[in-house]
């Protein structure tokens, strides 16, 4: 009995089944050929297949980049300008404005903030993890304002402070810092510092991060970020126009370098050296690109003892060495030992009484700081020893930096002269190419 309660009969149901199976031949001739002929034609044709959809490939998104804004134990402040907040195992609580200025204390084996209305206190390892509510936020370290995520990071390695923020926010801290900004003249060259700033971030953060923790350092030891205290009209446009790109070398991020001023000459930046580019002039027709720098050229004097305290800083000797030879007196000789195709001092030569010393690299700039410590300005110099006191020489030399890349003072001078980004990115990194490499 079927679901509607009636009763199927078997012999009606076969003696119906063989009409539909008799069907196709009860149909006049004709029709039955037109349908055979029809159905072999259509089992014969190709079929057709629908294409697939093309597949949508996302477009390159602006990343993130973690900048550690110290790696120095010491005692410092912070401040959230708006709401922050703080996970911990046992709570999770909001900062801002109305906590107040917070004392950090970071030393090799703790993390204390504190004020009179909050108290942390964590040994390492410890993690603090600062995300503002809502997305975007600002916070005050050291007096400077920061945007992003704030973090205080402790372990066997050290102790890190880290602002994590958007690459284009970064860049706006770096800019103003890394260039001047006060003559709308400079606005190319502040868009070819535009490229080269995200480039070396953009090849810090996906190729040679500086630890397991953060891309790069805020100070020389990468490029110096001093957060959002200059930004200004001129940054914004500079950021805008060129808001994504970077300069390439067989396609991946280039290593690029730069400086402040190159004193005239610019020594190789390629890897392995281009030997066609051993001697690079940064000059227009009318003279040096960075001849308007206010360190193009440069006069110091030294005296020995503060040579022997820079060799002292430097842990290349110590207080007894330096005692010893004022009260017996010594024989002392500096010399260049060797020199860079553009007349850079590669290696000096030091001797202090029967002791020795070669000094290489930047060090030759610290061995021959002033009195205070600060650093020559740049490897381009000659020696003069002083006529009337032997005691005494003097350092004439040129330029600010390294020289390597793309001389800072050198396109300002070209932007002042006509030359828009493009032009100086050809003419300081004629090996890179131009490339956006997000929106």
């Amino acid at each position: 009995m079927d679901l509607a309660g009636k009763q199927i009969d078997p012999h009606a149901y076969h003696q119906k089944s063989p009409v539909l199976i008799r069907g196709f031949f009860h149909l006049p001739w004709r029709t039955a050929v037109l349908v055979f002929w029809v159905g072999w034609i259509l089992s014969c044709a190709p079929t057709l297949h629908k294409p697939p959809s093309p597949r949508v490939v996302a477009p390159p998104v602006e990343p993130e980049i973690r900048v550690c804004l110290t790696d120095r134990p010491a005692t410092t402040s912070l401040q959230f300008l708006t709401p922050y907040r703080l996970q911990l195992e046992e709570a999770e609580y909001i900062l801002d404005r109305r906590i107040g200025i917070l004392q950090v204390q970071l030393s090799a084996d703790r993390v204390v903030l504190r004020n009179d209305k909050r108290y942390f206190s964590l040994p390492a390892p410890a993690r603090l993890v600062f995300v503002p509510d809502g997305g975007t936020g600002q916070f005050e370290w050291n007096g400077r304002v920061y945007p992003g995520v704030f973090s205080i990071r402790l372990d066997h390695s050290g102790s890190y402070v880290i602002n994590q923020l958007p690459l284009e926010e970064y860049l706006k801290g770096v800019i103003p810092f890394e260039m001047p900004t006060g003559q709308a003249e400079y606005q190319e060259a502040l868009l070819a510092q535009a490229v080269a700033a995200r480039t070396y971030a953009l090849y810090r953060l996906r190729q040679e991060p500086r630890h397991p923790a953060f891309h790069l350092y805020a100070d020389v030891r990468d490029q110096v970020y001093g957060g959002l205290e200059k930004v200004n009209d001129r940054v914004l446009e500079a950021l805008r126009r060129t808001r994504g790109q970077v300069l390439t070398r067989s396609e991946q991020v280039a290593h690029v370098q730069y400086h402040s001023t190159c004193g005239g000459y610019l020594e190789n930046y390629l890897e392995p050296p281009d030997s066609s580019a051993d001697l690079w002039a940064d000059r227009a027709e009318d003279g040096d690109n960075c001849r308007i720098s206010p360190i193009y050229r440069w006069i110091e004097r030294r005296d020995v003892g503060t040579v022997l305290q820079n060799l002292q800083r430097l842990g290349r000797i110590d207080e007894q060495d330096r005692e010893a030879w004022r009260q017996q007196g010594f024989a002392f000789r500096l010399r260049v030992n060797e020199r860079t195709t553009t007349g850079r001092v590669q290696s000096l030569y030091i001797q202090v009484a029967d002791r020795e010393f070669t000094i290489q690299g930047y060090a030759i700039r610290r061995v021959l700081a002033d009195s205070s410590g600060r650093a020559l300005p740049s490897n381009f110099f000659l020696l003069v020893t002083s006529p009337t006191l032997p005691e005494q020489f003097y350092i004439i030399g040129a330029g600010f930096g390294h020289g390597r890349g793309m001389c800072q003072w050198g396109a300002l001078g070209m932007a002042l002269s006509g030359a828009n980004y493009r032009e100086i990115l050809r003419f300081y990194f004629p090996a890179y190419e131009l490339k956006k490499v997000y929106q």
